[in-house]
């Protein structure tokens, strides 16, 4: 009996151990940055703060659920995958409200890293990591879920304008971003099979983006467009009454991912994107010459205008021309 009691104990103290050993593993030291830090025009001051920022690995962190919609992100659970999403969204709040204390916050702590999957909604691919060998991880602070403004996430995957200098500290402005919000089924969600076939294709400008459908059974006529300095702007009710008036819908990606096609002939040419220069923007395009017989397909050169919103030129091209064609 006293051989049992003695082998019970000794593996609970093993236990304990590593437990104790895996939680310190976990466990990183954090300290509360000394520079200024702007976030959409205001100054962070993080003395009172209940979460506030704090700095890793050279990298300043927020507490995401306060940051969240004053930055225009949003960040989801997903039970079945045991995971976080994470990406940009199309609002965000011009007040910021945060929790106060009365205690001033000390100049470092200890944070923990959160043991779980994490994915950013990103085109065209997302970006998906093991939170605990990032380099850059989601941190657990006073029960509030932290996240790194990497350069990498939110400048260029959530569009945010952001600029560091020694003399100024840390600017980060998310109010004029020009990124659209992703759509995603999360794993595990009970998805309609019309749900399953919709994909959404996206072309990136530097300063801008267009956005459409693709393999729809029922499919949407859709072509939205926004860049900088212009409202956002859906061109697909004008594509189709000039191109498709006798259909009541019709898949604008399919048409443009059709482009230099002929009937029965294997498309060569790399695809080209959608571009634009200021304002004028040109869509590479097929359509039907013979909506009635739907035999034959025309490639084109549409010309839109975004101060308009209007159609200003449409270009036939021959078969050879549309495999010349570079774009602009």
């Amino acid at each position: 009996m006293k051989k049992l009691l003695i082998c019970v104990v000794t593996m609970l103290l093993v236990y304990t151990a590593n437990t104790m050993a895996w939680a310190a593993n976990d466990m990183v030291q954090v300290t509360i940055p000394q520079f200024n830090i702007t976030l959409n025009g205001m100054q962070m001051d993080s003395a009172y703060k209940k979460h506030p920022l704090l700095q890793y690995n050279d990298i300043v962190y927020i507490p995401i659920a306060e940051y969240s919609k004053y930055l225009g992100i949003s960040y989801t659970w997903n039970e079945p995958s045991k995971s976080y999403y994470i990406q940009k969204t199309d609002t965000h709040n011009e007040k910021f409200v945060s929790e106060q204390q009365k205690t001033k916050n000390k100049k470092s702590y200890s944070a923990q890293i959160i043991n779980t999957p994490v994915h950013i909604l990103h085109f065209p691919q997302n970006i998906t990591f093991d939170n605990k060998s990032a380099a850059y991880p989601i941190l657990k602070f006073r029960d509030a879920l932290y996240f790194p403004l990497t350069w990498q996430y939110a400048h260029e995957v959530f569009g945010w304008d952001y600029q560091w200098t020694e003399q100024k500290g840390l600017s980060v402005d998310s109010r004029e971003s020009i990124r659209p919000e992703l759509d995603v089924f999360y794993p595990g969600e009970e998805i309609t099979p019309r749900a399953r076939s919709i994909q959404f294709l996206y072309t990136y400008f530097s300063d801008g983006y267009a956005q459409y459908y693709k393999d729809r059974e029922d499919p949407v006529f859709l072509l939205e467009i926004k860049i900088k300095g212009y409202p956002e702007t859906d061109f697909g009710v004008k594509f189709k009454e000039k191109f498709f008036p006798d259909l009541e819908a019709y898949t604008m990606p399919g048409k443009i991912n059709q482009f230099w096609s002929a009937p029965n002939e294997k498309i060569e040419n790399p695809q080209i994107d959608i571009s634009h220069t200021k304002n004028i923007v040109t869509v590479p395009f097929v359509y039907l010459k013979d909506t009635e017989h739907k035999a034959e397909v025309q490639n084109c050169i549409v010309t839109l205008d975004m101060v308009t919103g209007e159609i200003i030129d449409v270009k036939n091209l021959s078969l050879e021309e549309a495999y010349a064609y570079q774009g602009n």
